[in-house]
C-alpha cells in the first residue's frame, strides 16, 4: 500500500513537471481582447460580422459585359446554382432576389408600382407547408402560382399582405412589381424607352376574374382586344396595343403577365430542313430583330402526290419474319 502511495507521488510529480517544461518553452500566450474590452475610440483588428438581415439598399449588382440577361435584376451575386437550392431566394424571370440580404433593387419607376399592386410573392420560412397556405387564405389572399423557392404568388391587398406577412411562419412579403410580369425583349424595349412596333400584337395574361375591370382600362389605354382564350392562371387576350403604351400596360394591377404574339404555324415537317433538302436564310435590321425569312429550295422537291399513310392495326405474330422470336400474351410470355 506504502509503495502505491509513493508510485503515486512520483508520477504526479513528474507531470507538475512536464506541464512546467511546457509552459515555460512557450512563453506567456497573449489573450484577445473582445470589442467590448477595447479600450474607447480604439477600432478593432477585425471587421464585424455581418448582419443577417441588412437593411434593404437598392444598389443593382454590376452586371457582367457578356451577361445574357442584362436586364434583370439582382440583390446578390451568387451564382444561379447555388440560387436553386436557397431557401430565401426569389427567382422571377426578371429578378434575381435573396430575401435574407433585402428586397431593394433599383427597378425603373416607369416599372414600379405607385400603389397597391394587389399581387405580392409571398415566401414561406422554409418549406412552403399546408400551414402556410392556410394563413395565406386566412389573410384574405388566393393563390395564383407557385414561384420558387417556397413561394407563391398571391392576389391579395396591402392590408392582407401586412397580416401575411406579420406571421412568423413568413419569410418575406414582396410586390409583384410590373417590371416582373414583361417577357425579356418587352423589358428590354421598356427599360431602353424603344415603342413597340406599329400594330404589335402582345399576349396579355389577366388575373382570375379581373376581365371586367381589364376591359374598360385597356380601353382607356387605346388597346385592341382581337380574341380572348383560357389558361390556368387567368384569361389570354390577344391585344393590338399603341407603341408607346407598354408600360402603362404592365402598370395596370390586372396584368399578370406580358409577351409578344406568336402566331401558330405547322411545325411537324422537319424532315426537309433535316436533311437540307431546303434552306432558310434570314434577313435582319441593324438591331438584330430578324425581318423576312426566305426558303431555297434548291432540289425543286415538292411534296406535292406524296403521301404518308400510319398502319395501326396490330402486328401479325405468325409472319415468317419474325419466327419463333415474337411471344404474344396468350403465349405465357411477353
Amino acid at each position: 500500500m506504502k509503495n502505491r502511495q509513493t508510485l503515486s507521488a512520483v508520477l504526479l510529480t513528474a507531470l507538475i513537471a512536464a506541464l512546467a517544461y511546457v509552459g515555460i518553452s512557450r512563453g506567456p500566450v497573449a489573450r484577445q481582447a473582445s470589442p467590448a474590452a477595447l479600450a474607447l475610440g480604439q477600432a478593432p483588428t477585425t471587421p464585424p460580422a455581418r448582419l443577417a438581415k441588412p437593411p434593404a439598399v437598392a444598389l443593382p449588382v454590376p452586371v457582367a459585359a457578356n451577361d445574357p440577361f442584362p436586364f434583370r435584376l439582382r440583390n446578390t451575386d451568387a451564382p444561379i446554382g447555388e440560387l436553386v437550392r436557397s431557401e430565401t431566394a426569389v427567382l422571377l424571370r426578371n429578378a434575381f432576389i435573396d430575401t435574407a440580404l433585402g428586397s431593394g433593387l433599383a427597378i425603373p419607376s416607369e416599372l414600379k408600382s405607385t400603389g397597391d399592386p394587389l399581387t405580392y410573392v409571398a415566401q414561406a420560412r422554409g418549406p412552403a407547408t399546408a400551414a402556410f397556405r392556410r394563413h395565406i387564405a386566412a389573410s384574405g389572399g388566393k393563390i395564383i402560382s407557385y414561384i420558387p423557392n417556397n413561394a407563391y404568388l398571391v392576389r391579395v391587398d396591402a392590408d392582407g399582405a401586412a397580416r401575411l406577412a406579420n406571421w412568423s411562419g413568413t419569410q418575406s412579403v414582396l410586390p409583384f412589381e410590373p417590371d416582373y410580369k414583361l417577357e425579356m425583349k418587352l423589358l428590354e424595349m421598356a427599360v431602353t424607352g424603344k415603342p413597340l412596333p406599329e400594330g404589335a400584337l402582345l399576349n396579355v395574361v389577366l388575373f382570375p376574374n379581373s376581365e371586367p375591370a381589364a376591359a374598360k382600362r385597356l380601353a382607356r389605354l387605346g388597346v385592341e382586344v382581337l380574341s380572348q382564350d383560357r389558361t390556368p392562371f387567368g384569361a389570354k387576350l390577344v391585344a393590338r396595343v399603341p407603341a408607346n403604351k407598354l408600360a402603362a400596360l404592365a402598370r395596370l394591377t390586372e396584368v399578370q403577365g406580358l409577351e409578344r404574339h406568336r402566331p401558330r404555324r405547322l411545325a411537324n415537317d422537319l424532315t426537309r430542313p433535316r436533311l437540307g433538302v431546303e434552306v432558310f436564310t434570314a434577313e435582319a435590321a441593324a438591331d438584330g430583330t430578324v425581318t423576312n425569312v426566305e426558303s431555297e429550295d434548291h432540289l425543286k422537291l415538292t411534296g406535292q402526290g406524296i403521301y404518308v399513310n400510319v398502319n395501326d392495326s396490330g402486328v401479325d405474330d405468325s409472319h415468317a419474319a419474325f419466327g419463333n422470336r415474337l411471344r404474344g400474351p396468350g403465349k405465357g410470355k411477353d
